[in-house]
């Protein structure tokens, strides 16, 4: 269904703007926002930040972190250096930089901050997209990681020397700025035609998005997203959703924490990285947060899906007490989201109402607005509304839109339900689909099919497979019917394609007799066959098999035991019956669907990981490597994790010295001692310095006691040979070194100002970290601070400490140094319990939150591991070992800990 050009007429004179609730209030489908915020820029965003927040974190990789003032002071040097070289406000920039690092972000905002726009490629895009999307945009340097910018030609072309469009900076005047009316950055969708589109969007629409947002999450009256807040930072940022990830950090002085791609390609595998990170907010895909076990989401209080559908199932799954759940819409063309609903069970699955800013209609075929329950193409007008480089495009896509009254509106192709609740996706008017969340025009796909050797008629289609998983199959017809010999091979073709194509847009091959069309002469893409025929595109004989191939045909009788049944799992996946020579990405595996395929086979080889299935992509290999890892007797912890009861132990340990172990140094599922390297000798040194000093320190605080009790026993029987301490020096000791409230914030601050930036992560052991760490919990103890467990003064100095403490908590035990601890309302820590959220694993330190939720309850002796969560309600049993998730009421015992009916079972069975 496509609107006629009429829909985008210039209103009659006489058409009077409708009232906002109006066209509610008679029945039409039109939807408006509340008033955009005031227009502003992106850097006002972030210098509001930084100026509100200047030492939160605002940028952790892992091995770097940037608080707000010291990342605004990176970003200006860096911008600085930018526009030396004359770039300025109207020019573009390319980046090109590796995924999950610094550098990326930092480019990204440099570029900004120069007063230019930033033009994305991911950095595993092949050569030749980059250039094409660098050329079509007009960059006049590109930024790779390297010291210098790359200066290109207004065409892209590095080889050339630019002529600079500003004039560098004298340091007499101020350089430059942005306005709401330049571009931030240039994103290039899939185009119908097989060029990319590039999509413009300025500050002002840009900066709406970011402001419309922080109105809507978390705003129900608990704590706000900000400060403590760790967002995920998974995207591509070549792909539009990538901005909603750090907005949703720097617009609310939160944490952006990227995480390396290799994780997220492997999906299941991101799960416990998401725990040991911390992260409370993630935006993703629903296709990668089905990937995820429930409690790697136990600490995440905000997930926003969007990009594709939401099943409904996996709204049961993850909108939970503690955490809102969103479902978000929004082309690319009306700046990342335009509208969105929160998610709760048992309720239809919508895309929702406009965000403020934001206008919707859905139309019918003349442009009028549908009546409530009617379906319709939606219509988008307001302050996101963006533009395509290609004027033409822009023109075409683009234009008055009386139904809202609009100047200017976007006709999104997307055809939606209209209901008075929200809006409710339907489907596509066109050819242009989304898998895995990235949007393609098959077109674009089209076309690179038809320019391969030896193709003479070509189409692309998204199939479903029996998992339900949606992949992109490329049907070519080669210049002789199939069965004869052509200069078409699909090896080669496939290689062809990966140099032109994203490797999300690289489809499956498969040959067929002709293209069925409809009456209009389109190809009938419904029509393409369906399952595809055996080894359609994979295996050294695939180019044979792929010529006439037929389901009777398969080599299934070859396969037995284990190369059997990963070819079942293959086929449910894939939708492709496989040989033993197939290869599973030449038949259309993805990093998505191979993380998939190892989250199913961990079932029966919980050794199996994402890397063995790159390592071994052909069936005979793969299962062969399966064969090898032999189900083992595990038995699982808490987070899912599988210990092999057979396994050496090796354990987590607390002491830096050698041979120093305690009760932590057996982690669960362990059974002996932890192994460590000797410690170097500068941190041995290090540390006997340390400890002198903090003799030293237990030394005065004595001496201050000895001083009091003499000048009492002077008063008492004056003695004149005996030495008396001025009373005021006496009164001063005490306040400082032996009062209460001076121990925990002399403490409190010791603490802070040592820990000051340690985020979860790991570090070597004995390196500056974990010195860091040691010291900071020995000054606190030479101060007297475990003295005051159990009392009022414990919740404050957890709270001193930078610790999410609520009301009525009862703490017995010491609290991290690190600050990273939530704990809920009336939740209780008994004596002795261990909630110090870092330990050591050989060589490594591991230090990671730790969460106890609202009523828990942790037991004496008890150990929470960095990164575990207990829910509200939960309870850790004395002496138990909890490393990841017990959900929210239930009762957990054991080392490792499980639900207390398994270990007492366990243990009855012994």
């Amino acid at each position: 269904m496509f609107l006629p050009p009429s829909l985008f007429t210039r209103p009659p004179a006489d058409t009077k703007p409708p009232e906002a609730g109006a066209p509610r209030r008679s029945g039409a489908a039109v939807f408006r926002g509340a008033p955009a915020h005031p227009p502003r820029t992106l850097l006002d965003v972030l210098d509001a930040s930084v100026s509100a927040h200047p030492e939160a974190p605002a940028l952790d990789t892992g091995g770097e972190v940037l608080d707000y003032r010291a990342l605004s002071a990176e970003v200006g040097r860096r911008a600085h250096v930018l526009m030396t070289h004359g770039i300025g406000p109207g020019d573009r920039v390319g980046v090109r930089v590796a995924s999950g690092t610094a550098e990326l972000y930092l480019s990204i905002l440099a570029v900004l901050r120069s007063g230019a726009a930033y033009v994305p490629v991911d950095a595993d895009d092949p050569d030749e997209r980059a250039a094409s999307v660098f050329r079509e945009a007009g960059v006049c340097a590109v930024l790779d990681g390297a010291a210098e910018p790359r200066l290109t030609a207004a065409d892209g072309d590095a080889n050339a020397s630019p002529k600079p469009t500003a004039s560098p900076p004298d340091g007499t005047t101020a350089p430059p700025t942005a306005s709401p009316e330049d571009d931030a950055w240039i994103i290039f969708t899939s185009g119908s035609t097989g060029a990319p589109k590039g999509v413009a969007v300025t500050h002002r629409a840009a900066a709406a998005f970011v402001d419309a947002e922080a109105e809507l999450f978390l705003r129900d009256g608990g704590r706000p997203l900000g400060p403590g807040d760790r967002v995920l930072a998974g995207l591509s940022v070549a792909f539009d959703a990538s901005c909603e990830e750090m907005w949703l950090a720097w617009r609310n002085g939160a944490c952006l924490v990227p995480a390396p791609r290799s994780l997220v390609k492997a999906g299941h595998e991101l799960g416990p990285w998401l725990v040991e990170r911390g992260i409370t907010v993630v935006s993703t895909v629903p296709t990668l947060a089905a990937l995820w076990p429930d409690e790697a989401l136990a600490a995440v209080r905000l997930l926003i899906v969007g990009g594709e559908a939401c099943p409904a199932g996996l709204v049961e799954r993850f909108a939970t007490p503690g955490r809102e759940m969103w479902n978000t819409y929004g082309p690319t063309e009306t700046t990342v989201v335009a509208c969105a609903e929160r998610m709760l069970p048992g309720a239809p699955v919508r895309i929702g109402l406009p965000l403020d800013g934001w206008d919707l209609a859905v139309v019918d075929g003349d442009g009028a607005p549908v009546p409530y329950g009617a379906q319709g193409e939606l219509v988008i007008a307001g302050a996101g509304l963006a533009r395509y480089l290609d004027r033409a495009k822009d023109a075409e896509r683009f234009g008055p839109c009386p139904a809202l009254d609009a100047r200017r509106a976007y006709r999104t192709g997307d055809v939606v339900r209209a209901e008075p609740e929200g809006l409710v996706y339907v489907g596509r008017v066109d050819d242009q689909v989304k898998v895995g969340g990235r949007r393609i025009e098959l077109g674009e796909i089209d076309a690179a099919l038809a320019g391969l050797d030896g193709v003479r008629g070509a189409a692309a289609a998204v199939r479903t497979t029996p998992s339900g998983g949606r992949i992109l199959v490329g049907y070519v017809v080669t210049e002789d019917r199939p069965g004869t010999d052509t200069g078409f091979s699909p090896e080669s073709a496939r290689k062809v394609l990966a140099d032109r194509l994203p490797a999300a847009l690289v489809p499956v091959l498969a040959e067929v007799a002709e293209l069925p069309t409809r009456t209009s002469g389109k190809v009938d893409r419904d029509a393409l066959p369906w399952p595809l025929p055996v080894a359609a595109s994979g295996g050294p004989d695939a180019e044979k098999e792929s010529r006439g191939a037929t389901e009777d045909d398969a080599p299934r009788d070859a396969l037995r035991g284990t190369a059997a049944r990963l070819a079942d799992a293959w086929q449910e996946l894939l939708g492709v019956r496989p040989d033993a020579d197939s290869d599973f990405f030449a038949l259309g595996g993805s990093s998505l669907s191979a993380a998939q395929l190892a989250s199913r086979l961990r079932t029966d080889y919980p050794g199996i990981s994402v890397a063995d299935l790159y390592r071994r992509p052909v069936l005979r290999d793969m299962a062969a490597h399966l064969e090898t890892l032999a189900p083992a007797r595990t038995e699982a912890t808490g987070n899912g994790r599988t210990h092999d009861s057979g396994a050496e132990a090796i354990g987590p340990g607390k002491g830096l010295d050698k041979g120093h172990t305690d009760r932590r140094e057996t982690g669960p599922g362990r059974t002996g001692p932890g192994r460590a390297g000797v410690v170097p000798r500068r941190t041995g040194a290090f540390q006997i310095v340390v400890q002198t000093l903090l003799y030293g320190l237990t030394g005065l605080r004595v001496a201050v006691g000895l001083a009091a009790a003499d000048n009492v026993l002077g008063l008492l029987a004056p003695q004149t040979w005996a030495p008396h301490t001025s009373w005021w020096v006496v009164f001063t000791g005490w306040l400082v070194l032996l009062s209460a409230p001076s121990r925990f914030v002399i403490g409190a601050l010791a603490a802070r100002a040592l820990t000051r930036s340690i985020t979860p992560g790991t570090y070597p052991r004995g390196g500056r970290v974990h010195l860091r760490l040691w010291t900071a919990e020995r000054t606190v103890a030479a101060f007297g601070v475990p003295a005051l467990l159990g009392t009022p003064w414990a919740r404050l100095y957890a709270r001193a400490l930078g610790c999410r403490v609520g009301a009525d908590v009862a703490l017995h035990a010491m609290p991290p140094v690190t600050g990273l601890a939530e704990l809920g309302e009336r939740a209780s820590v008994e004596p002795e319990a261990d909630v110090s959220g870092w330990w050591l694993d050989q060589d490594v330190l591991r230090v990671g939150a730790v969460s106890v939720g609202a009523g828990a309850r942790v037991g004496h002796r008890s150990t929470l591991m960095p990164g575990a969560v207990l829910g509200p309600g939960a309870e850790l049993a004395p002496g138990g070992c909890l490393d990841g998730i017990a959900p929210a009421g239930e009762a957990w015992a054991g080392s490792p800990a499980r639900p207390a009916e398994e270990e007492d079972a366990r243990t009855a069975g012994r």
